[in-house]
């Protein structure tokens, strides 16, 4: 009977400990060091890093509308920023949805019974043209952004990043 008991306690006791584990740890150490919500903010991360050279000219292009008048832009300049920021979210939508549209199309191709690999090697061409285009529309507005600036508003916007970067540092080191 002692013995019987007492296998039936080790028994519930490893049980509530198999159970209440994972939530006690996501509990103490916070969702974000829970292994399956790391595994799923690295998928978004990868996601968002996708088109690196787009997020890089909107972030600039933002950044330099904000300290506008720090930099001492003309109203020219501010409406040539303006003009390549919206043609950069214009012009990848477009081409996303072109790109697409494509991939659809070799999908369907790929589901036929014999295979017309003429009409896929075109696909196929027409993809990587789109993306082509793509990356070097993103590269081209890049420089035009670039060249909105004068020399001297180029080295105040990098001072100012700077600073910027260092204050926020500071502020999420303190956030810990």
């Amino acid at each position: 009977m002692k013995r019987e008991m007492f296998v039936t306690i080790c028994l519930v006791t490893v049980f509530a400990f198999g159970v209440l584990s994972p939530s006690v740890y996501a509990e103490t150490h916070g969702a974000k060091q829970c292994p399956y919500a790391m595994q799923r903010d690295r998928k978004r991360e990868m996601k968002d890093t996708k088109d690196d050279l787009k997020s890089k000219i909107l972030q600039k292009s933002q950044f330099i509308l904000t300290n506008k008048d720090s930099l001492g832009l003309s109203d020219d300049q501010v409406s040539k920023i303006k003009d390549i920021k919206m043609k950069v979210k214009k012009d990848t939508i477009m081409q996303d949805a072109q790109i697409g549209v494509i991939k659809v199309d070799i999908k369907a191709k790929m589901w036929e019974d014999p295979l017309d690999l003429k009409a896929l090697d075109k696909l196929i061409d027409q993809k990587y043209d789109a993306k082509k285009a793509k990356a070097k529309g993103l590269v081209s507005s890049y420089g035009a952004l670039k060249n909105v600036l004068t020399d001297e508003q180029k080295s105040k916007m990098k001072d100012l990043w700077e600073t910027e970067g260092k204050m926020t540092k500071g502020m999420m080191k303190g956030m810990r």
